[in-house]
């Protein structure tokens, strides 16, 4: 008899008795010592012994390490998340405050300190990315043309058919008698209505009378 055949044989006696004494067919309990024994599935095997008996894992301290290890691990990786995304914040709002001087320091835009706030929702709300085109485009959307007075348009009692001293004024031929009077009534109510446009009265009353 050769060797192998012996530790067959031997082989098999020892499974016989194995199964006598745990009712575990001997193959079963072979395949799960190799898995043990077995580093790329050791770690793994443990895990699901713990998950069905979790008394079990107090038997296991290897584990136990190996899960508080990687606990810590977690928590420093969470923590360098943190850090990097803080510094990220910072960057971004660094970049912001740069670009929002830039534009400040252009003389061919000079963003004012009281634009900002309406050129950054001007970015957002039209995807523009640089605040020098959002100031270009923000004061072009808010600038109020200054008003243009009409060809047409004529001095108040110039047109008055039923007022015949204001016609008569009117009609009268520049260096005849009340030409002095016309002048100086024109010059008043010339005054009276550059005062009325720079304090805002004048585009309400005489926006009927105006082109824009």
């Amino acid at each position: 008899m050769d060797n192998e055949t012996t530790r067959t044989e031997e082989q098999a006696a020892a499974d016989a008795q194995l199964y006598q004494r745990t009712g575990v067919d001997p193959r079963e309990i072979r395949m799960v010592r190799e898995l043990f024994h077995d580093p790329e599935t050791k770690v793994e095997t443990q895990r699901l012994i713990a998950k069905k008996f979790p008394k079990a894992r107090e038997e296991m301290p290897e584990l136990r390490v190996r899960d508080e290890i990687e606990a810590a691990k977690k928590d420093l990786h969470a923590t360098l998340a943190e850090i990097k995304a803080e510094r990220d914040k910072q960057s971004v709002e660094a970049t912001r405050l740069k670009a929002i001087q830039e534009a400040m320091d252009d003389p061919k835009i000079r963003l004012r300190p009281e634009e900002v706030e309406e050129v950054q929702k001007l970015m957002v709300s039209r995807f523009i990315g640089n605040y020098k085109d959002a100031t270009k485009l923000y004061r072009a959307e808010t600038a109020v043309a200054a008003p243009r007075l009409d060809s047409t348009v004529w001095m108040p009692g110039q047109q008055e058919s039923d007022d015949e001293f204001y016609k008569k004024l009117w009609n009268t031929p520049i260096g005849e008698v009340g030409a002095t009077t016309r002048d100086k009534l024109v010059a008043q109510e010339s005054q009276k209505m550059l005062h009325e446009f720079q304090t805002g009265e004048g585009q309400r009353k005489y926006a009927p009378l105006m082109q824009v």
